[in-house]
């Protein structure tokens, strides 16, 4: 048994992705109560699941028929699986695509008890049952179509993950830029600190954007030396530098982006938290803002239509 060709585990893999992707979607979908088109890459597969039933199926197969180390074997190689996909994408993209910190028995958040008890009795499920009518169709493909549908299947789920690997990439960019950017508000906000002390102004009693705060101080600024006027007015500018680039962040959350973070709900980041959750606000005052827009263009149809 499990003795295939390349293109079979290769077909045995798109189908599991498959699978995994209808699974983990349906589930994140009735817990987020909303579609959600979940994973790594935009189309419906999930790699880790592919990977996960073929690491199944090979460590499984000395003990078919044997339940208990059939369990035992799939739940530590997937564990190790899930563990080391994990470390490496967050070593790379520098953000957790999936977290079970909040899981009771968890390591790093990569893996924790509970899936791992998940994969073992999903090992024993695929050999004894999944697998079986899976093998019985790919089977009877002929050489030519099971060719030609491995190969249409690879162009796909290839770009996709190449698009997908691109976007996570420039998503990782954006985080670090947005870093910096709120490390130069800090540190312009503590020269203000200091400025307003100076000026006699008090911070909290100082309503308005940080805008309206600058051009206080350049108000008063007559009465200080002309380097203080001149350091007035390079925080001026540097706070209109970091206002742009923080709409160009805005504007850079394309289809793929907004999609990629959409689609993970659990997406967090240790090194990127504020930024992250900041883009998350974002993104959903935006849906909300589509949401509203919709209703109003419909109630404002139906009026006309009603006239």
């Amino acid at each position: 048994m499990y003795s295939y060709t390349v293109a079979q585990w290769l077909l045995f893999f798109y189908i599991y992705c498959f699978i995994g992707w209808c699974f983990e979607s349906t589930y994140v979908s009735i817990k987020s109560r909303r579609l959600v088109n979940r994973g790594f890459i935009r189309g419906p597969f999930l790699p880790l699941y592919g990977c996960g039933a073929i690491v199944m199926l090979f460590l499984a197969k000395p003990f078919l028929g044997h339940p208990v180390p059939m369990f035992f074997s799939g739940m530590i190689g997937a564990t190790a699986l899930e563990y080391v996909t994990g470390v490496c994408m967050e070593s790379l993209f520098k953000v957790r695509y999936w977290d079970y910190s909040s899981q009771k028995f968890n390591f790093q958040g990569h893996i924790c008890l509970s899936s791992s008890i998940a994969w073992g009795f999903l090992t024993i499920a695929l050999n004894t049952w999944i697998h079986r009518p899976v093998e019985y169709v790919v089977l009877l493909l002929s050489p030519v179509v099971l060719d030609s549908i491995v190969l249409i299947l690879t162009i796909l789920v290839g770009t996709d993950f190449i698009t997908s690997f691109k976007t996570a990439l420039e998503l990782r960019r954006d985080l670090e830029g947005m870093t910096t950017v709120r490390n130069d508000l800090k540190t312009i906000q503590k020269r203000l600190d200091a400025l307003l002390s100076k000026a006699g102004i008090n911070w909290e009693q100082k309503k308005g954007d940080w805008l309206s705060k600058l051009d206080t101080l350049k108000e008063r600024a007559d009465s200080f030396a002309g380097d203080m006027r001149s350091e007035f007015a390079d925080l001026k500018e540097r706070l209109d530098v970091i206002t742009i680039r923080q709409k160009q962040f805005q504007k850079r959350m394309n289809f793929f982006k907004r999609d990629m973070i959409q689609s993970n709900p659990t997406l967090t980041s240790k090194r990127y938290k504020v930024e992250l959750d900041y883009l998350k606000t974002y993104l959903l005052e935006q849906s909300r803002q589509k949401k509203e827009a919709r209703k109003r263009k419909k109630g404002k149809d139906e009026s006309n239509s009603g006239q």
